[in-house]
């Protein structure tokens, strides 16, 4: 499952990953790391979502192979209404993928609050039902189609996500696969992928739309398999959800029919958009850990993890909270002007000491680090060097030609850490 999860994200301490850095960190719902960033050089700032095996993962290892046979995929594409690939490659000899970033959330954070009412639903059938087909006709079956892999952006449209478990149209499967309460019942057994497949999931995601719960609730494929639950009230009196839940593969129509079967009010979009919006800040508002990052190595239980990434010559922010999208923008604009400045400067928030500090990232020996006019000798590397809090200004000079300045604001009570930011593509941007 590809967890691109926008509501749910928590901020890391940035990190170089090949040819992007990485500033947040999706809730993980698979095996797979999946992370917001931006790709070093590109000025715009623009997201990426990166998917990549865990660094302990084998390189022939189930994880590693799912995010391969999603970029087979998709680099057969593109197809209308699923996730785009911007690039892909391997490092250490483990694949990743970047992926476009569509802000939104998922059908399955959106249906947590109740049903859509039917044109809303039917809104979401249409657009799902043509990025089935799209796939159909390029000679894929999803094989994972579930609300939680059913990203509506912020323009009410739906789009699907991760083909990690994609097959070929009548590609055999060594055993059974799916999600219980959603896999068709030949797939729950393993028989080859087929359309049918997909189409019955399909019936299932909008049936749950309109219901706003589980249609069939699952522990195993084994219960799937051997499905024969009546459908409720709203589901067979809708006649293209009945066809799709046929338990007959060769009675379900096609995707394509789907969409040519399907009428609905375009204004209700809008309705998604909005239901996209609430559910992203409930999931704010419920989580406690959705800006808590993952701690680093300098991060201690007596020194709270670092709470926001800010450039040097940033002006200083208004004390007030941030949206996710506030914070993932400042982020962005963070990644882009630390190609050209070649640092970041993290705050860790001290309350306990009303003093300030500053770290250095570790430099050349023959560096000359400069604080407010005041040469600094031994400073860099992970020491802690007490400052007053206000303006600071900095100057590294690294060789003749090779100087760099920075200005600071440090609140009462924070640790400033600078942190090196490879900079080898500056040159051929």
């Amino acid at each position: 499952m590809d967890a691109r999860d926008p509501a749910r994200i928590r901020l890391v301490t940035p990190q170089v990953f090949g040819e992007y850095l990485l500033t947040s960190r999706l809730v993980e719902r698979s095996m797979a790391e999946v992370f917001l960033g931006v790709r070093l050089g590109d000025r715009t700032g623009r997201l990426i979502v990166v998917k990549r095996a865990p660094l302990d993962e084998s390189a022939s290892g189930a994880v590693a192979e799912s995010i391969r046979r999603e970029i087979e995929v998709l680099s057969s594409g593109p197809y209308e209404g699923v996730v785009k690939m911007v690039d892909h490659g391997e490092i250490a000899g483990l694949p990743f993928v970047a992926l476009e970033h569509s802000k939104g959330c998922t059908l399955h954070d959106i249906l947590e609050a109740g049903p859509l009412d039917r044109d809303a639903a039917m809104l979401v059938g249409r657009d799902l039902a043509r990025a089935i087909a799209s796939l159909h006709a390029g000679g894929w079956v999803h094989g994972d189609v579930t609300p939680s892999n059913v990203v509506i952006d912020d323009t009410g449209e739906a789009l699907l996500v991760d083909l990690g478990i994609a097959r070929r149209l009548g590609e055999a499967r060594e055993m059974p696969a799916g999600k219980p309460g959603y896999a068709s019942p030949e797939a729950a057994v393993g028989k080859p992928a087929s359309p049918s497949d997909d189409v019955y999931a399909w019936g299932i995601v909008v049936a749950e739309c309109l219901i706003g719960g589980r249609l069939f609730r699952e522990a195993d494929l084994a219960e799937a398999a051997a499905r024969r639950s009546s459908l409720p009230l709203p589901v067979e009196e809708a006649p293209l959800l009945a066809a799709a839940l046929g338990l007959e593969p060769a009675s379900r129509p096609e995707a394509s029919a789907l969409v040519a079967g399907i009428s609905a009010d375009a204004s209700k979009r809008r309705v998604l958009a909005d239901a996209a919006l609430s559910a992203e800040l409930r999931a704010g508002a419920d989580d406690p850990r959705r800006f808590s990052p993952a701690p680093g190595p300098a991060v201690t239980a007596s020194d709270p993890a670092i709470v926001r990434m800010v450039q040097a010559s940033s002006v200083r922010p208004a004390a007030r909270s941030a949206t996710p999208r506030v914070l993932l923008l400042v982020a962005s604009v963070v990644a882009t002007l630390a190609l050209v400045l070649g640092f970041v400067v993290g705050r860790r928030s001290a309350p306990r000491d009303r003093g300030a500090s500053v770290s250095l990232p570790q430099l050349p020996a023959r560096a000359e680090v400069k604080l407010d006019g005041r040469t600094l000798l031994n400073a860099s590397g992970a020491s802690r060097l007490p400052i007053e809090p206000g303006a600071h200004k900095l100057s590294v000079q690294i060789g003749r030609q090779d100087t760099r300045e920075y200005e600071f604001v440090a609140q009462p009570g924070e640790h400033v850490v600078l942190v090196v930011v490879p900079n080898a593509r500056k040159d051929r941007d």
